[in-house]
C-alpha cells in the first residue's frame, strides 16, 4: 500500500543515515564531522529530508537526536581500509572535553527476542575520543540477529542514559516474528501519555509519520517485558492540545 511504502521508506531512510553517522563517528580523529543533506523541505514532496514541508519529524529525525548525542555507544563493522579483520567492534565516541565514566548493559538476541547472550562493562572513556570496547566474531553464534545495548553515563554530576542496536543481516533475511503492540492512554496531571506493550518482538515501532506532533521517541524497538511511556514535546503549526487516541502504529 501507498502507507506502507512510506513507513518502510523513512524506516530505510533512518537505517542508511544512522550506518553512515555512527561510522564516520567511530572514526575519529579520521572523520571529524559529518553534515547530513538535508534537514527541510519547503513544499510537499518525496525526498531525503529529515523534515517534512510543515515541520513534521520523520524517522531520521528521531534517530538522528539519537546517533548525533554527545556520547554514543555503537557497533560498526571491522572489515575497512583501517581494520580487516571482519570483526564488529564495540565502540565508545566520547565528544565532550572531559572524560566520563560508562556503565553498559549488552545482549545479544535472536529475531524472536530471546537472550544469547549477556554482558557489563563500566569504563571511564577520555574525553574527545573514541574507545573500542570490545570486538565481536560474526560467526561466533549463528543464531544471533542483532545485539541491543544500553548505558548510562554520568559526566559532572549528571546522569544520561542511552540505547542502541546492531542488527548483523537486513531484515528480510529474518523471520521477523507478527507482534501485537498495544497502546493505553494515560492520564496524570492533566498531562497524556501513552504506555506501549508488546507480546512479541517489534521493531521500528512509529506512532506516526510526520504531522504535526514532536513525540519523545519514535521508530524504536520494543521487546516483551519492555515498557515505553511516549508524550508529545510540541505540536506545530497548531493551537490546539494534542490527541493521542488517533495514533498510527506501525512496526515491521
Amino acid at each position: 500500500s501507498f502507507e506502507r511504502m512510506v513507513f518502510l521508506s523513512q524506516c530505510q531512510q533512518a537505517m542508511a543515515i544512522k550506518t553512515a553517522v555512527e561510522y564516520w563517528r567511530c572514526l575519529k580523529p579520521h572523520c571529524m564531522g559529518t553534515l547530513i543533506w538535508q534537514i527541510n523541505d519547503t513544499w510537499p514532496v518525496a525526498s531525503w529530508a529529515s523534515l517534512e514541508y510543515g515541520g513534521g519529524w520523520k524517522l531520521l529525525h528521531y534517530a538522528a537526536r539519537r546517533f548525533y548525542h554527545p556520547v554514543l555507544v555503537a557497533m560498526v563493522p571491522g572489515h575497512s581500509r583501517f581494520n580487516t579483520d571482519g570483526q564488529f567492534l564495540l565502540k565508545i565516541v566520547n565528544d565532550h572535553a572531559h572524560a566520563v565514566q560508562m556503565h553498559i548493559d549488552l545482549a545479544a538476541f535472536d529475531e524472536h527476542g530471546n537472550v544469547l547472550l549477556k554482558k557489563t562493562y563500566s569504563e571511564k572513556v577520555a574525553a574527545d575520543s573514541v574507545t573500542t570496547l570490545e570486538r565481536f566474531s560474526p560467526v561466533a553464534d549463528d543464531a544471533i540477529a542483532f545485539y541491543r545495548w544500553s548505558w548510562t553515563t554520568h559526566v559532572k554530576d549528571k546522569t544520561t542514559t542511552g540505547q542502541n542496536e546492531y542488527w548483523l543481516g537486513p531484515y528480510k533475511n529474518y523471520d521477523l516474528p507478527k507482534p501485537v503492540v498495544t497502546a493505553e492512554l494515560r492520564e496524570d496531571n492533566g498531562n497524556t501519555s501513552v504506555l506501549l506493550t508488546t507480546d512479541k518482538p517489534a521493531y521500528f515501532v512509529s506512532l506516526a509519520l510526520g504531522g504535526n506532533r514532536v513525540f519523545s521517541d519514535n521508530g524504536f524497538t520494543l521487546l516483551p517485558g519492555d515498557e515505553r511511556t511516549i508524550t508529545v514535546e510540541r505540536v506545530l503549526n497548531c493551537q490546539y492540545a494534542p490527541v493521542l487516541a488517533d495514533l498510527d502504529i506501525q512496526h515491521l
